[in-house]
């Protein structure tokens, strides 16, 4: 599929978020289980327990469940981090934002979420809804490349609250061995 993305990292981005549009995907799944490639599952987890899971998920009011971060920090101690361990320059953190504050409704200590892995029906209009407005502002590629404090901003903008995946389905964790380019930290000079 061509995408008219000038980052990879975004091209990326879209099977992660916006894969409910492909049309095999809205034919022939119920539910998505999306997880990054450096995240396996824990020794307990069996399919009938990510089965059972996504039945909830799928039958649940929102249809989607992300897991909230595990640091409690507002959005802008999340850009601090995001530039202290290099993961985006400090010229895309600033312009991100600079555009959320901009925003009327922007909280910064709404609630950060970690994507790694979650679940989603991809039926689900409040799934649509929250990706679509994400997608809107992402797919610009004016800002940062990083995910999460977009989507904490998204969430609450929308006003959904996803079925939540913390400590009730701890089913992945993160493979040192496998981790992306340059150990995930992308800024290698400043």
């Amino acid at each position: 599929m061509d995408l008219p993305y000038k980052r990879i990292i975004t091209q990326s981005r879209w099977p992660k978020f916006m894969g409910w549009q492909h049309p095999r995907v809205q034919e022939s799944c119920e539910m998505v289980m999306y997880v990054d490639s450096n995240f396996r599952p824990v020794k307990w987890v069996k399919p009938k327990h990510l089965l059972n899971f996504a039945a909830k998920v799928r039958d649940s009011e929102v249809g989607f469940s992300f897991r909230e971060h595990h640091l409690d920090r507002t959005i802008s101690e999340e850009w601090a981090a995001i530039v202290e361990v290099k993961k985006d320059t400090p010229e895309h953190v600033q312009a991100a934002q600079e555009w959320m504050q901009q925003q009327p409704d922007y909280k910064d200590d709404a609630q950060l979420w970690e994507l790694p892995f979650f679940f989603y029906n991809p039926l689900s209009e409040k799934f649509r809804e929250l990706t679509g407005f994400f997608w809107s502002r992402y797919s610009l590629e004016l800002d940062s490349w990083r995910d999460q404090p977009l989507m904490a901003y998204s969430v609450h903008h929308v006003g959904v609250t996803p079925y939540s995946l913390s400590n009730r389905a701890p089913f992945f964790k993160r493979d040192s061995k496998a981790e992306g380019f340059n150990g995930h930290t992308y800024i290698t000079s400043q």
